[in-house]
């Protein structure tokens, strides 16, 4: 009897420790996982939301066309939790949007030549380790899309075609070039020189204000801390007198979705019309002769890093 009250107490603390361990066990397998998901959900969301506010501010920055700086902080890596610290990782990179230049200008007086350039960036991220949502992000041409499983969609729109139309009205491509003209009253002459005593308009100045963005150093950073997406805008201004002849071709080129393509011909076109240019696929040209107008050349370089 005494015997069988000995056992007793070890058998209630035996099964009261697999009742503990059950339950630890169930909460391993459950709880924690469905935690990790929740958090990992959330360092996913808030990626997102940081790289549309970045693409927001590359937008800003050719608008404005101002010396300014624009930062966001991305996490790289999540998921973790109280119980368990282990985190994801993940990778940010910007590159430059192909070899060829997205569009060019040609300035033309009786010395020289000057060309400048407008070009792109893209940038990424992409998760590293992340079970739950395996989800990156990737802007081109203005749009943000999701990739996940090997396929790609747009963030906010429900089509490729749908995002394609967007970018006609988005305003961004026509904002990367942008040209003012000066009037200014000047006396009319015969064809022999003579004054006729009359006024008439001329060109005095051509202002382009012209946008290219370029992948900086760093363009490359990966781990599960965090890190930033920044950009930089630079001014270079450049007066160039007497231009005989001005410009602006935008090629064919099947990396750039037609839809861009268009949208910043069509705003070329619209800002062109009272210089009477010319158009020869892929160009425009304006030739000037008598009074040469004066060209300012505005150059927004737009330095984009990843680190």
């Amino acid at each position: 009897m005494r015997h069988n009250d000995a056992v007793a107490p070890v058998v209630a603390a035996i099964l009261i420790l697999a009742v503990v361990v059950t339950l630890i066990s169930a909460f391993q397998v459950t709880v924690v996982p469905a935690m990790k998901e929740r958090s990992e959900m959330e360092h996913i969301a808030g990626v997102e939301m940081a790289l549309l506010r970045f693409s927001s501010h590359i937008e800003t920055a050719a608008a404005m066309k101002q010396p300014l700086v624009f930062s966001e902080t991305i996490q790289l890596g999540g998921g973790d939790t109280l119980l368990n610290s282990i985190k994801s990782g993940g990778t940010l990179y910007v590159m430059n949007d192909g070899e060829k230049p997205l569009a060019q200008i040609n300035i033309t007086n009786h010395s020289h030549s000057t060309i400048s350039n407008i070009t792109l960036i893209n940038f990424s991220y992409s998760p590293v380790g992340n079970y739950w949502r395996d989800q990156g992000y990737d802007w081109r041409w203005g749009v943000m899309n999701v990739s996940s499983g090997g396929r790609e969609t747009p963030l906010i729109f429900p089509t490729m075609q749908v995002a394609e139309e967007s970018i006609l009205n988005s305003g961004f491509p026509g904002s990367l070039i942008t040209i003012k003209t000066d009037w200014g009253l000047i006396p009319e002459r015969f064809d022999n020189g003579t004054i006729t005593g009359n006024l008439i308009e001329h060109i005095s100045i051509i202002t382009i204000d012209r946008v290219a963005y370029s992948a900086g150093n760093p363009d490359f950073t990966s781990g599960n801390a965090n890190t930033r997406l920044a950009l930089s805008a630079k001014i270079n201004e450049t007066r160039i007198f007497n231009v005989t002849e001005l410009g602006f071709r935008v090629p064919d080129n099947t990396l750039i979705p037609e839809s861009f393509r268009y949208a910043l011909n069509n705003s070329l076109g619209h800002q062109l019309s009272s210089l009477n240019p010319t158009f020869s696929q892929p160009t425009w040209t304006i030739s000037f002769t008598g009074h040469l107008p004066d060209l300012i050349l505005r150059e927004t370089d737009i330095r984009v890093t990843a680190g």
